[in-house]
């Protein structure tokens, strides 16, 4: 029975090795087949399905949430969010014709949307499960491998995070929880060759340290 542990950081030696391991599974594509991405949201919903009495006690702790509250606004929305994805997915990865003028029409061109690649997702304390894992489903759909970096200010939230992801995964190289706090977070950011899409949700001084650093690699 899974049990909510104390939050214990990632090793700063440890963010750049498992960084590259993101950039690597991206360019072997292993992220890039739709059925891949399909198997990784559905992953991440039946974790939440199967221990939803658990994310309820972590945030009880953490911020003394009704579990009520919890459910609705954490946990189900997540859901939906995967719900959405899975519906139109086929969709969004399909190519989108494109009106063109003679003689290019008898070419038949198409947009077809990439991923972008290596993304940071850097959640926040007061909704830690939608915050963080509402811009996952996002990023897995997109066909992104991804580093997650909960909020350490909701430690049970993000110490149960890090435990059941890894074990739900369908592909647990292709997501990465980073836990830790400042230090962490600014490893992340430095991190060799930088990050194709960076999410973040908090206070406006930080937004612009995360920014400057984006900046550096047209993130």
């Amino acid at each position: 029975m899974t049990t909510l542990d104390t939050l214990t950081y990632t090793s700063l030696d440890e963010i750049p090795r498992i960084c590259e391991q993101l950039n690597k599974e991206f360019k072997e594509g292993t992220t890039l087949p739709i059925p891949h991405r399909k198997k990784q949201l559905r992953s991440v919903a039946y974790m939440f399905q199967d221990n939803q009495e658990l994310f309820c006690e972590a945030l009880a702790k953490d911020q003394e949430r009704p579990a009520f509250e919890t459910v609705v606004h954490e946990i189900h929305f997540v859901i939906k969010e995967i719900h959405t994805a899975l519906t139109n997915l086929d969709k969004w990865t399909a190519g989108k014709k494109v009106k063109t003028e003679f003689p290019w029409n008898f070419a038949n061109p198409k947009v077809h949307r990439e991923p972008k690649g290596r993304v940071l997702i850097i959640g926040a304390w007061n909704y830690p499960i939608s915050l963080l894992v509402g811009p996952l489903i996002g990023a897995i759909a997109a066909g992104c491998t991804v580093a997650l970096k909960p909020s350490e200010n909701s430690p049970h939230t993000a110490a149960l995070l890090g435990k059941l992801l890894f074990r739900y995964l369908y592909d647990p190289q292709t997501v990465k929880v980073i836990n830790g706090a400042v230090d962490e977070t600014t490893a992340l950011l430095n991190v060799e060759g930088g990050w194709d899409h960076i999410t973040y949700t908090g206070s406006t001084n930080v937004g612009r340290i995360i920014a400057s650093s984006a900046a550096k690699n047209l993130t």
